[in-house]
């Protein structure tokens, strides 16, 4: 099991394994689209978040797992759909970005807003790039961005 030392830096922010973040805005834009949202402002991408869900309704819609069913605007799971999500919002962007996504350089931590010290980690910790979320109460997440 992964372990992630964090805590509450002052209003706003926190700091993950010693570096300061900052607790943005993920706008579900109607649709529950709160992690695309914020994962999306992690990566600095520009990509239309309703692409990425309709993406992830064609993958996952009949998926045997309740939680890992994916519809026009359920709540996501980060543990079943984390590398589609990935793949999409490089995939999708208009900004320019590489739309190849290597998975393997990439771990998204979701911190648990009323639980410090606990979260979930999908991908390899050591990856060299890390996207930090705030997960509240498994229905909205919001970016974490660094200093």
């Amino acid at each position: 099991m992964t372990q992630v030392s964090w805590r509450w830096h002052g209003l706003g922010s926190v700091m993950v394994d010693g570096t300061v973040y900052d607790v943005g805005y993920g706008n579900p834009g109607g649709y529950n689209d709160c992690l695309i949202d914020s994962v999306r402002q992690c990566l600095s991408l520009d990509t239309d978040c309703r692409k990425v869900r309709h993406h992830l309704v064609s993958l996952f819609a009949d998926a045997a797992d309740d939680r890992a069913q994916v519809t026009s605007n359920s709540y996501l799971n980060l543990d079943s759909h984390w590398k589609e999500l990935l793949q999409a919002l490089f995939g999708f962007n208009t900004c320019g970005a590489n739309p190849a996504c290597d998975l393997a350089s990439f771990c998204i931590i979701a911190l648990y807003r009323d639980n410090v010290n606990n979260g979930l980690v999908v991908g390899d910790i050591r990856a060299p790039k890390r996207v930090v979320v705030m997960n509240t109460s498994d229905i909205h997440f919001d970016p974490c961005l660094p200093r």
